[in-house]
């Protein structure tokens, strides 16, 4: 499996019992690449303006299972993440704790072992990605292409606050586009380094 979150911390509260700059997961990217070798996708993205952190947790549950399959994420944020939910929804804990126990943590693998000048002194995904497969199309994405802009637009759609040329179904498929590349980004630079170790 290859998780990839998107989180919301803004300065203003949107959902009741949280504070500000509370790191608030709204949407997730799962890639899975079965033992036959065939690559699946799964997506979760909230369709209302309610809380999002335990639909999301509950699906991510549902989607990566309570086996022993390792889970690749980018950075320790994911398990941060994780750690929280865990926390937050104590119903939850043994299940996420579990889904803890699996991840393996690419960006440090990348970063102990591998570089090279492409990189431009980034370790991030954005620059390891192309780097090292170049049709990774970063630079295709249409209105959300990072982190920031992800989450900006997502408070824009969680709190109705929409400019007016912007197009609600458009922002959603680009919040989408957007982690879906991550994830895919994941697991096309595990296959590259795969790739390398075999020859």
């Amino acid at each position: 499996y290859y998780l990839d979150f998107e989180t919301l911390g803004s300065a203003i509260p949107v959902y009741p019992g949280t504070r500000p700059f509370q790191r608030i997961p709204f949407q997730w990217s799962i890639h899975h690449l079965d033992h036959d070798g065939n690559l699946t996708h799964q997506e979760f993205l909230p369709e209302d303006s309610s809380d999002p952190r335990r639909p999301l947790a509950e699906a991510m549950i549902k989607s990566l299972g309570n086996g022993q399959e390792p889970i690749v994420v980018y950075t320790s944020y994911e398990a941060g993440v994780i750690r929280d939910l865990a926390y937050h929804f104590p119903d939850l804990a043994q299940p996420l704790n579990n889904i803890l126990d699996r991840l393996q943590d690419l960006h440090k693998l990348v970063r102990d072992h591998f570089y090279q000048p492409d990189f431009g002194g980034s370790f991030s995904i954005k620059a390891v990605g192309p780097a090292m497969v170049p049709d990774l199309g970063y630079d295709q994405l249409e209105g959300i292409a990072e982190g920031m802009a992800a989450a900006g637009a997502f408070y824009a759609l969680a709190t109705d606050q929409l400019q007016p040329d912007q197009d609600p179904a458009a922002l959603r498929q680009a919040l989408l586009d957007y982690c879906k590349l991550d994830s895919l980004a994941m697991f096309k630079v595990h296959q590259a380094l795969i790739a390398k170790v075999g020859n």
